[in-house]
Formats: C-alpha cells, sequence, structure tokens
C-alpha cells in the first residue's frame, strides 16, 4: 500500500468490525498501482508467510475441513434447493 493516501491497517482492522463500511472509504480513495512487484518490494510477512505455498495450501485445507465438518457439504448433498435457499435467507433476507 505505498504511494496511497491512507494507511491501510486502520481500515482493514476496522472492517474487522464494522465490515465494508469501513473498509469502503479506503478503497474509493486508493489509486491502482500497476508496476510489477518483486519479492524485494514486499514485507516480511507478505513474502515469507502470505506467498509460502506450504501456508496457502493450509489456508485451503482448514477452509475445506471448516466446511465438511460445519454440515454445509452433507446440506448440500441430501437438499440443495434447501440449502441453497437458506444460504439466500441468510444474506438477503428473502429468496424467491
Amino acid at each position: 500500500a505505498k504511494n496511497q493516501k491512507f494507511s491501510a491497517t486502520p481500515f482493514l482492522l476496522g472492517s474487522v468490525f464494522g465490515g465494508y463500511g469501513l473498509l469502503g472509504p479506503y478503497a474509493f480513495t486508493r489509486s491502482p498501482d500497476a508496476t510489477v512487484k518483486t519479492k524485494a518490494d514486499l514485507g516480511w510477512v507478505t513474502a515469507n508467510i502470505l506467498e509460502n505455498k506450504i501456508f496457502n495450501w493450509f489456508i485451503v485445507a482448514a477452509f475445506t475441513s471448516a466446511y465438511i465438518t460445519s454440515g454445509g457439504v452433507n446440506a448440500l448433498i441430501s437438499d440443495a434447493s434447501g440449502a441453497i435457499d437458506g444460504y439466500g435467507k441468510l444474506f438477503f433476507g428473502h429468496c424467491h
């Protein structure tokens, strides 16, 4: 987030509690940066953790495990239309 009007950190932390309403102002004021980045341009956490393939596969496994153990897969298999309708009601308040 170099060369931006505002630092992303307070907006990102605020979005944990306030969602897009707090992240939106940063997104609106951000200007695109089309320059090619190298590993040297990245911060330590991004270069060594977030860009690590082992970490990325761990995240995929964690999300897959959470979806399976929460019953999401079984709900889609046993009653797909009911599960999709439930997601619609959850996110949109109603579903036709």
